[in-house]
C-alpha cells in the first residue's frame, strides 16, 4: 500500500498515524472476536461429529482400556484399577480406599467390577470391605459373591481414547482440566495449552496488524511487493514460534501460561517498536 502511497499521502495530509491505526484495529477487533467464538465453541461442536465419524468409518478404532490405573473420585476417595475392558465395560482388581485425616478407614475390594448401563450403577463380584480401627487394625465388615454399587466414576473414565480437547468448548475444557486435576488422572498440560492458546490467539489479529501497517507506513524500494512478502515472513516466523513454544511445553518444563503468550509477547514488542518508527 505504501508503494502507492496511500498511506503516505493520507499522513502528509495531516492525519495522525494514531488515527489512522483506527479503522485497521477495528477489523482486527472483528477477527479476532470471530476467531474467539470459532476456537472458543463453534470448531469443538463441529469436530465432535468430525472425530467421531473418523472413529467410526475411517479409523475403525476399537478401545482395549487401562492397565493399573489410579485416580482420586471425591476428597478422601481413591480408586485403583488392575484392568479395565471397554468393549465389555468390566475389570478386575478393584479396589477403592477411604482416608480420613490421611489415615485409611476403609477398603473394598472386588475381584471384577462391571458396569450397568441400564441402572447407572457397578456390579462387583467376588468382594470383601474392611473397616480400620484408629489402631490401623482390619476388620471384614462384609464379605460376598454379588453386590451392587453407586461409585462415582464411568467407563469412560477407564478409556484410552478420553475427551480429545478438540471436541471440547472452552467452557468443558476448563471442566474437564478440573476433574483431571481432582482425579488425579492423566496429564493435563495439552489440555491447559489448547486453552490458553483460544484465549491469546485473537490477540494475535491486533499484534500482527499493528506490524503490518507501521510496515506499510514506510515508503521503501520494492513498493507494495516488499512489504506483502515481508508481513507473510513474520506470520509464518510466528507461528512457527506458536508451535515450537507449545511442543515444548508439552515435552519439556515450560510453562503452559508462557509457552502460548510468549510468541504474542515478543511480536508485540516488535510491532511496539516499528510503531514508533512509522512516520508521524
Amino acid at each position: 500500500m505504501a508503494g502507492q502511497t496511500e498511506i503516505i499521502a493520507i499522513l502528509s495530509s495531516g492525519v495522525s498515524f494514531r488515527r489512522l491505526m483506527y479503522p485497521y484495529f477495528l477489523g482486527a477487533a472483528i477477527i479476532a472476536i470471530i476467531t474467539f467464538l470459532l476456537g472458543s465453541m463453534l470448531i469443538p461442536i463441529a469436530n465432535r461429529t468430525r472425530i467421531e465419524f473418523e472413529n467410526t468409518y475411517v479409523k475403525s478404532r476399537k478401545e482395549t482400556g487401562l492397565s493399573d490405573m489410579h485416580m482420586q473420585i471425591e476428597p478422601g476417595v481413591f480408586v485403583y484399577m488392575g484392568r479395565y475392558y471397554s468393549f465389555r465395560e468390566s475389570g478386575d482388581r478393584f479396589n477403592i480406599e477411604k482416608f480420613e485425616d490421611k489415615k485409611l478407614i476403609s477398603r473394598l475390594y472386588a475381584k471384577t467390577i462391571t458396569y450397568d448401563s441400564i441402572n447407572g450403577n457397578w456390579k462387583l463380584k467376588n468382594y470383601t470391605h474392611w473397616k480400620f480401627d484408629k489402631d490401623g487394625i482390619r476388620h471384614v465388615i462384609d464379605k460376598g459373591e454379588v453386590i451392587d454399587s453407586v461409585i462415582n466414576i464411568v467407563p469412560s473414565d477407564f478409556k484410552n481414547e478420553r475427551k480429545s480437547y478438540e471436541m471440547l468448548t472452552s467452557v468443558e475444557l476448563v471442566e474437564h482440566i478440573d476433574e483431571l486435576k481432582r482425579r488425579n488422572i492423566g496429564n493435563t498440560e495439552e489440555f491447559e495449552i489448547e486453552y490458553y492458546k483460544r484465549n491469546a490467539t485473537p490477540f494475535a489479529a491486533f499484534i500482527l496488524t499493528l506490524i503490518g501497517v507501521s510496515l506499510a507506513s514506510r515508503k521503501t524500494r520494492g513498493g507494495m511487493g516488499l512489504h506483502i512478502g515481508l508481513g507473510l515472513v513474520l506470520s509464518f516466523i510466528f507461528i512457527l514460534f506458536l508451535t515450537l513454544s507449545t511442543t515444548f511445553a508439552v515435552n519439556g518444563n515450560m510453562n503452559a501460561i508462557l509457552a502460548v503468550w510468549l510468541p504474542n509477547i515478543v511480536f508485540a514488542i516488535i510491532g511496539i517498536i516499528l510503531y514508533n518508527k512509522a512516520p508521524k
